[in-house]
């Protein structure tokens, strides 16, 4: 992390860098981050702590590449069917799960329309949330047990409506390091 911000102080023209869901403290007490403060700065790793956060607290959660690409840790929002509506999500958060629209940049996973329909099928709880039914294209995210799960349609009416092209996320490592959901 600290190389990353020395590249954006040298190149911040350059370098961007957005939130993923493991910029946030649980995640880091849960894994390894903790632990690696404390072997890299002893005493001072609850202030290393500190400071780290009040960055990754301010975070961009998502970002627009030559006003067509998406680019986000997890993916596309269940809640959110516009760029404007994302824009509202405030600059400074502590704790992005607890918003909703922000958890599910960081959480949210892709399937196929074939996988969604298969869940749908086998699954039909997964579409509802507290009681509220999601958008067509999105189920509950069991795998993760946070977020959604959303489809190549859903991919479709987000990009069509936000006037892009593509998504880019890196939420997943994937055989051969990269893979295309949808081929629109």
């Amino acid at each position: 992390m600290i190389y990353l911000l020395c590249m954006k102080v040298l190149a911040p023209d350059h370098v961007f860098l957005l939130r993923g869901n493991h910029e946030t403290r649980e995640l880091q007490k849960e894994f390894t981050f903790c632990k690696e403060l404390q072997a890299r700065f002893g005493p001072s790793a609850d202030y290393a702590f500190k400071m780290f956060n009040a960055v990754f607290d301010v975070m961009p959660l998502a970002a627009i590449v030559d006003e067509q690409i998406f680019c986000s840790h997890g993916g596309i929002p269940s809640t959110s069917t516009s760029l404007e509506q994302l824009a509202l999500i405030p600059p400074l958060l502590k704790d992005p799960n607890l918003v909703t629209n922000a958890c599910e940049l960081l959480w949210n996973d892709p399937i196929t329309d074939r996988e969604y329909k298969e869940l749908l099928a086998n699954k039909p709880e997964l579409a509802v949330v507290n009681n509220v039914r999601l958008p067509d294209g999105f189920l509950y995210n069991i795998k993760r047990n946070s977020g959604c799960l959303f489809n190549e349609t859903a991919v479709e009416r987000f990009l069509s409506a936000s006037g892009l092209s593509h998504i880019i996320r890196a939420h997943e490592c994937v055989p051969g390091n990269f893979r295309f959901l949808a081929y629109l």
